[in-house]
């Protein structure tokens, strides 16, 4: 029996060459090759995955979505370097200013307790620059309280006679108490009314 000879690559089956291909193998797979990505996926060594950004030519890793501001230590959206907080507005020359501040930005407490720091003359300087309601009270009530203890002092002066200059002298004793709590009272931000004089107060002070 003779031995049969292969034949020639152009007449094996399919037409199919190369080397360690045998008859009837398939055809390799398109796209990619040895170590690739499979088809219909982009990317190659290293790349990033497909619908990604950072490619060649694409926006770098890390830039945020499209609409969307504010990058690696960015402000937030909306939101400039330095600006004011949301819901807040900035004052004269772009600086941020606190809310319900009144007269010099200056708080309603704040106001109403500097109004007993020298009686009835803070008091005059606050009810003539200070429109608040309950800063005008405090400024009203100041002046009346004033100027009741500066005539009991001149009083001091005058009367220096048994029983009348003990009694004075109670009296200015109890003027210092009540001016440290009116001024304590005013920073705290109360509405504290002395007798008789805070009803005058609100009354001169809702006039004007």
């Amino acid at each position: 029996m003779s031995e049969r000879t292969p034949p020639p690559p152009d007449e094996r089956p399919g037409g199919e060459r190369g080397y360690g291909q045998g008859w009837g193998s398939p055809p390799p797979p398109e796209g990619g090759g040895y170590g690739g990505p499979p088809p219909g996926q982009g990317g190659g060594y290293g790349g990033p995955p497909p619908g990604q950004g950072g490619g060649y030519g694409g926006p770098p890793y890390g830039t945020p979505p499209p609409g969307q501001g504010g990058g690696y230590g960015g402000p937030p959206p909306g939101q400039g370097y330095g600006g004011p907080p949301r819901g807040q507005q900035g004052g004269p020359g772009g600086g941020w200013q606190p809310s319900g501040s009144g007269t010099g930005g200056m708080s309603s407490n704040v106001a109403s307790g500097l109004s007993y720091v020298l009686t009835f003359l803070t008091g005059a300087i606050f009810l003539a620059i200070d429109r608040r309601p309950e800063v005008r009270f405090h400024a009203m009530q100041s002046i009346l309280f004033g100027v009741a203890w500066l005539l009991v002092t001149i009083l001091r002066r005058i009367l220096d006679f048994f029983p009348l200059n003990v009694v004075l002298w109670l009296a200015y004793l109890g003027g210092v108490v009540l001016w440290i709590v009116l001024m304590v009272q005013g920073f705290q931000g109360r509405h504290y009314k002395l007798p008789w004089i805070g009803d005058i107060a609100e009354q001169q002070a809702s006039k004007a």
